[in-house]
This record gives C-alpha cells, structure tokens and sequence, in this order.
C-alpha cells in the first residue's frame, strides 16, 4: 500500500510528529490495512512525501520497533511483524483514555435498551463508549478488538457468545484492558446474564397452563453459548408437566432475524400432527412466525398460540399482542458499565456472574384475554 497516502500530519498540533507517525501505522497494523511480512517506506521516502524530516521518520520507526511492531534489518528494510495485541498494552503510557469499546453482534433492537445502561453509567463517569458491530464474525471481532486496543480503550464490554469464545483463543486476559462480558454464559468472571432458562421455562410453562400438550419450540442454533438455556428451560418446563420432550417438534432456524422467523414457521407448519403451540426463543423470531401463519390462515391464538422472549417494543404493538419475557437489557448494561468501572479502579469483585430476573408479560398471543 501507499504508506503516504494513508498518513496525516500536523506541524500545529500539540502531539510531536513522531508520535503522530507512531499511532497511525500503529492502527494500520492493528486494522490489517498493513500485514506481517509487509515493508514500510524507506525512510528517506516516507521523509520526501509527507514534507518532514528523515530522523523524524527514523525515530518512529524505531518507536514501533521497540514495541515489537516492526522490525528494522540493514539492507532489507523495515518489516512489519506478527501484530500482538499485549505488545501495546505493555507499552501505552499508564494514563486513562476515558474511552470504552462496546462490541455488538448486530444494531438489533433487543440491545437498544442496553446500550441506553452503558450511556447513562458511562456518563455519570466521564467515560465514551464507542460502540462496534461485529456480526458474531469471530475474526471481525478480534480485529476490532486490535483496533481499539491501538486506539488505547481503557477497556471493553463485549456482547453474546462467539465474541467471548473468540477472544479466549487468541487474547491474554491478564494483558489486554479488562472485559466485562454480556450474554455470554460460558464466561464465568466479570459475566452479566439475564436467566434466559428461566425465561423459557415460564413461557413455555404458560402456554402449558393452557392446556396445550404439543409444543413447538422455534430457536437459532441450539449450540450457540446463549441459546442453550432456551432449550434447557424448555424442557424442564415439558419435564414438570409431565410431557415428553420430542426433538421433532425443535425447530432450528440460522439466526435471530424476522425472515428467520418466518422460515422456521413454514417448517413448523409441516410437522405431523401439528403442534397447537410454539415457544419462540426471541420477539423478531416470533414476528416472522406471526406473519407467516397470518398468510397460511393459521389463526393465532385460536389455531396456534405463542410465547417469546425479550419483551422489545414491537411486542406489545402487533395483532395479536405477543406474549413474552422480559429480557432486562437496561439493567444489564448499567450493571456492566458499573462493574467495568470497578475493574478499572482495581476492586476486588465476586467471580460469580450477575443473574438478572425475567418475568412474564401476558398479551394475547398464548390464548389469555
């Protein structure tokens, strides 16, 4: 790549030039933009196309070199190197930045409410999150998780399972800046979790109260870390009952989106004898389900009643109103925020993760008035 092109500098600004060269092929690296094995400008030509000095170029070259950046060989040139993200947290100068990395999977409405905790707690502290979608992508998540770590992040709260997963295989959790974790139920230290087994079990027990013997249960995939519970609590619920667990009536469907939904719907439909119920593990799931039954006739609550998970605001505005669990997102960003905070003034905390109540909220979708 063309270094020049890619690099600013200001002779006004109070940060030294060197210091500007040194963040920004920093965060190149961090961002991939430049890749182990490939080779910086000679100094004198990097010097020439940003109109500066060649020791300045030098001395930031060497800057990066002592932090294992890159490395400097005569007559070969300077190399980038493997990037390892602890490298620059052992050598950032012990000073806060007030900046946060908040890591979502997806802009998705169940994490709106979060998002508003983090804000309000981070606020009443001085701090900035910055907040990145990462797709459950684990490698866009660990390049993110580079990113801000160049961009010094005092440290991080990280949103559902792929994420956690991701950064135990390649993160030294005792170098990079503290995390605090979200839905994420295999992290057991420094873990905010909303009983998502207990959520499953009131809603399916419900629609049992119903008298309903034949339960669906429409789900992403079952071996996703936050997902599991749902199937746990499902089954303990048929368990109580006395009803037997058939895997038949388990519908997996890719994701947590409203075409989701609607495809696991359609295949619900073709199971025999069909069942007269379904637990759909999350509100936009369970938007896709209604729509699809509307337009194959299939009467709800009348013909099939339902009940979900996660309480989003679209929830209570459809026909008819969908009866769900709450998922507590504000308090579970507030809590993580706060616990973060904790973290970084060097607390002593519990090991053991948070566990946040569901209750039930009755609409009409499961057959109550």
């Amino acid at each position: 790549m063309d270094l020049s092109s890619q690099i600013k500098v200001d002779h006004e600004a109070d940060i030294s030039l060197i210091a500007q060269l040194t963040q920004q092929i920093t965060w190149l690296i961090a961002s991939e933009a430049l890749r182990a094995g490939e080779k910086l400008p000679p100094i004198r030509d990097l010097a020439q196309a940003l109109g500066i000095h060649m020791h300045t170029v030098r001395a930031a070259y060497q800057r990066l070199e002592v932090e294992m950046l890159v490395s400097m060989r005569p007559r070969v040139g300077t190399v980038v190197l493997p990037f390892d993200p602890n490298l620059i947290v052992d050598a950032r100068p012990n000073l806060p930045s007030n900046l946060i990395g908040v890591l979502l999977p997806a802009p998705v409405p169940v994490y709106h409410p979060l998002l508003v905790g983090i804000q309000e707690a981070a606020s009443a502290g001085r701090w900035l999150p910055i907040v990145c979608y990462t797709g459950e992508n684990p490698l866009l998540t660990v390049r993110t998780i580079h990113q801000l770590i160049a961009r010094e992040v005092d440290g991080f709260i990280v949103v559902s399972s792929v994420v956690s997963e991701s950064l135990l295989e390649t993160l030294d959790a005792e170098s990079i800046p503290p995390i605090v974790y979200v839905d994420a139920p295999q992290m057991k230290v420094n873990s905010i979790l909303a009983d998502t087994q207990g959520a499953a079990y009131q809603a399916t027990r419900h629609l049992i109260e119903h008298g309903h013997a034949r339960l669906a249960m429409i789900s992403a995939p079952l071996d996703w870390e936050n997902v599991a519970p749902c199937l746990h609590g499902y089954q303990g619920a048929l368990a109580e009952a006395g009803l037997p667990y058939d895997p038949r009536l388990v519908v997996e469907v890719p994701d947590f989106d409203f075409g989701s939904g609607y495809q696991g719907a359609l295949e619900m439909l073709r199971i025999s004898p069909r069942p007269t119920a379904a637990f759909v593990i999350a509100d936009r799931l369970a938007l896709g389900v209604m729509q699809a039954l509307r337009e194959s006739g299939v009467a709800v609550p009348g013909e099939l009643a339902l009940a979900s998970y996660n309480d989003i605001e679209g929830a209570g505005l459809v026909q008819p109103g969908l009866t769900t669990c709450t998922f507590p997102a504000y308090e579970m960003g507030l809590l993580a925020m706060q616990r973060l905070q904790e973290l970084l003034s060097g607390e002593a905390l519990d090991d053991e993760p948070n566990l946040l109540e569901t209750r039930l909220v009755i609409r009409q979708s499961c057959g109550c008035p």
